[in-house]
Order: C-alpha cells, then sequence, then structure tokens
C-alpha cells in the first residue's frame, strides 16, 4: 500500500533556515514537519508529489502533501492558509495548501 495524497499546494523553501544558517535542499523523498500557527507542535508529512524532485533554496514547487495524522492536520491547516514547515526545530520554509482531497 503507498502513501496517498491528502492534499496539495505550493512548497516554498527560504534561502536561510529560523536559525540563519543557509537553506538546504527538499527531496520529495524527505520527510517533513509543518508548525501548528497557535502553538508549539509540529504535523509530520511527505511530499507525494512535485513539480520537481529537487526543491533548492528559495525556489518553489507544486507539491502533493500526505500528513501522517490526517483528521488532526485537516482541523490544524485550513486550505489557502500559509503554515511554517521544517525539521521540527528549525524553520525551513512556507506550504500553503490550495486543498483537500476528498
Amino acid at each position: 500500500m503507498g502513501i496517498t495524497t491528502q492534499a496539495i499546494g505550493t512548497l516554498t523553501l527560504d534561502r536561510t533556515d529560523s536559525a540563519g544558517e543557509p537553506g538546504r535542499e527538499v527531496r520529495i523523498e524527505h520527510r517533513l514537519m509543518a508548525k501548528a500557527p497557535d502553538e508549539e507542535l509540529w504535523f509530520g508529512f511527505v511530499l507525494t508529489t512535485s513539480s520537481q524532485q529537487v526543491i533548492s533554496p528559495g525556489g518553489e514547487s507544486q507539491v502533493g502533501v500526505a500528513f501522517l495524522n490526517d483528521v488532526e492536520a485537516r482541523a490544524t491547516f485550513k486550505a489557502r492558509t500559509p503554515m511554517r514547515f521544517g525539521d521540527g526545530v528549525r524553520v525551513r520554509g512556507t506550504l500553503v495548501l490550495e486543498k483537500y482531497i476528498d
């Protein structure tokens, strides 16, 4: 059983992370985390599709996303609302979900 795309959106990778370090590329197989807007809670997700195999710092890509906890992620992250993402410690960019796929 493969991973099913739950949402589609746009991922933008910052040139520097929240610690001021140079940004690192993101590949489609990387596991990432989205930061909840009102609390210090992170939700794990994977990119299921991307318009680019490798997203470089400063770059942007159309992506498919699958959250590890889909039910709580849908309640936390509303469509068309920018969310910060990273590795659970440092913020690396912004993800805007265009829509959830039902």
